[in-house]
């Protein structure tokens, strides 16, 4: 059953950068993986990208201020990554969906080009880029693999380079409109509900535990100089309805996209969701019983290696 009242969902997902200022993804978070990807492909085609990242990457460990929201490049990857992600869900969800026979979706739903999302390109590089036809691409088209081929029916590619394309054009309610409000979110209105997807990062470290960082992430975080720092970026999504009468019989089908997408996609961007979904706590738990310090914490001949507050033995 799904709610179709106002809604606030609130996501933190987690980035790490190492002392080099790049990307460390998390292995098997979707969202940490994906922002690494993009960012590969952004510095494989635009020159001085990877001086921008590791600047601002410089200014973060010295505890200054990241640029102002919608200017600094972390966000605009991780903004590009949540509407990526969103793209693939919609595709699936309406191609799939058993509540919208053929004749109905063919007439109530239709596919958003590109050009659609003009507002919202113009303040994201990375998502402009990848999102750009492979025709247009020099590293593309240089390689022989391109050269004359028809590239209507690619919805997407990469090269050894980290050059990337995926093609956006996600199934909506007819009648969307998606553009980018004065205060830097992206807005989804539909004829049912009005969406606003917001990414901020403030350059706050996030909290993850540290024994994750190490034996999962295989990261050591506890060296300042040159280790990994976890960082948070912040997505809020809002939806309000637009009509709450007079719907069509398919109505609740078609708006109900938006909960599909939270439902699919939370583990895969908020952390505290995967760190649940990987049943890390249960993990921890295990591995503080195993290690050596503990494992003969109650053998005899243990001595005063594992003395605790109180003990009174010299």
């Amino acid at each position: 059953m799904y709610w179709f009242g106002e809604q606030h969902h609130r996501w933190r997902a987690a980035v790490l950068i190492d002392g080099d200022g790049d990307l460390v993804p998390i292995p098997g978070h979707e969202f940490s993986e994906e922002i690494a990807y993009c960012a590969a492909a952004f510095f494989a085609e635009v020159p001085g990208a990877r001086e921008e990242f590791r600047a601002e990457a410089a200014r973060l460990r010295a505890g200054q201020d990241p640029p102002a929201t919608g200017d600094g490049l972390l966000r605009e990857l991780a903004e590009c990554v949540l509407v990526l992600l969103l793209n693939s869900r919609l595709i699936d969800y309406f191609r799939d969906s058993p509540g919208l026979p053929h004749h109905r979706r063919t007439h109530r739903v239709e596919r958003l080009s590109r050009d659609h999302f003009g507002t919202v390109l113009e303040s994201n590089r990375p998502l402009r880029l990848i999102t750009e036809d492979i025709a247009q691409r020099p590293i593309f088209t240089r390689h022989p693999a391109w050269q004359g081929r028809p590239t209507d029916d690619v919805w997407s590619a990469g090269g050894r380079s980290g050059a990337s394309f995926r093609r956006l054009a996600p199934l909506l309610p007819r009648g969307t409109t998606v553009t980018r409000d004065t205060e830097g979110s992206i807005r989804i209105d539909t004829p049912h509900q009005r969406v606003r997807l917001t990414t901020r990062f403030s350059g706050c470290t996030a909290s993850l535990p540290i024994e994750f960082l190490r034996r999962y992430a295989k990261v050591d975080p506890l060296d300042l100089r040159h280790g990994v720092r976890p960082y948070e970026v912040v997505i809020d999504i809002d939806a309000k309805p637009r009509r709450r009468a007079g719907l069509p019989a398919t109505g609740p089908v078609r708006r109900a996209w938006l909960e599909d997408f939270l439902t699919a996609s939370r583990d895969t961007v908020d952390v505290d969701a995967f760190l649940a979904a990987i049943n890390w706590p249960t993990v921890a738990a295990v591995l503080h019983c195993l290690t050596p310090e503990r494992s003969d914490a109650g053998s005899p001949n243990r001595g005063n290696r594992s003395a605790t507050l109180g003990d009174t033995e010299p």
